[in-house]
């Protein structure tokens, strides 16, 4: 998993998570601001594996420590996206580390 969050060190004010597995890929864009929240923001859904695909879809992220995440090295959320790959809504954690710049 790679989480960019909006204007996050040198992101732009959009937030990204891209999910990767074996041969596959899915990325999320939510292209102005923060997907922190209770409601759901449109988003632009794209993945991979033997073909390529662009679709929409909603997300949110419910809860993330540290809300705040300047400085911070961990994080950790949860997140809800409808429409996962055309066919289900999913809630899943996450965790990330920061990499060096």
């Amino acid at each position: 998993m790679r989480y960019k969050p909006f204007n996050y060190g040198n992101n732009p004010n959009s937030t990204k998570m891209t999910l990767n597995w074996e041969f596959f890929s899915q990325n999320f864009t939510y292209d102005s601001g923060s997907l922190i929240g209770s409601a759901f923001k449109n988003v632009t859904q794209s993945g991979h594996n033997n073909d390529h695909y662009t679709m929409m879809s909603q997300m949110r992220i419910i809860s993330q420590i540290p809300a705040n995440l300047s400085g911070a090295l961990f994080v950790t959320g949860t997140m809800d996206i409808n429409t996962f790959f055309q066919s289900c809504n999913i809630r899943f954690r996450f965790a990330a580390t920061r990499m060096p710049t």
